[in-house]
């Protein structure tokens, strides 16, 4: 109940201070106090990249492999494919690659199946994961 009577009057009450009078107009001058710092924390962010759309829905022949095969640890056949990442943006303000410039790519399967993670330094505009 004290947190909709509170909210009531934030919305009823006039803006503090009126529109058109200052902060020492409304309090007075000897009220104010002009000297202070303010310490402000935040993070700066990039955006993510993007993936080319002529590489957003590929189809990859995985063939055919035995169930014995799994069955014995073995992982299943190795198939190359390419993934290019546009639009990332790290270079600094000189146009140097930042060196701690990395990408995570992750694959995801049908559920209960392993996830793969790949981390890849950047090295260019547009990254390429073979």
């Amino acid at each position: 109940m004290y947190f909709w009577s509170t909210l009531l009057h934030a919305v009823s009450s006039e803006p503090f201070p009126p529109p058109g009078m200052s902060l020492p107009e409304y309090w007075g001058e000897e009220h104010v106090w002009w000297d202070g710092r303010a310490a402000f924390h935040g993070e700066v962010v990039r955006p993510a990249c993007t993936l080319a759309m002529e590489d957003a829905w590929q189809i990859i022949d995985m063939g055919e492999t035995p169930v014995r095969d799994l069955q014995n640890g073995f992982s299943g056949p190795e198939r190359k494919f390419s993934l290019r990442l546009r639009n990332c943006e790290f270079n600094s303000q000189g146009g140097n690659l930042f060196s701690d410039s990395r990408i995570r790519v992750t694959f995801d399967g049908v559920r209960g199946e392993r996830r793969i993670s790949l981390i890849y330094p950047v090295r260019q505009k547009e990254l390429i994961c073979r």
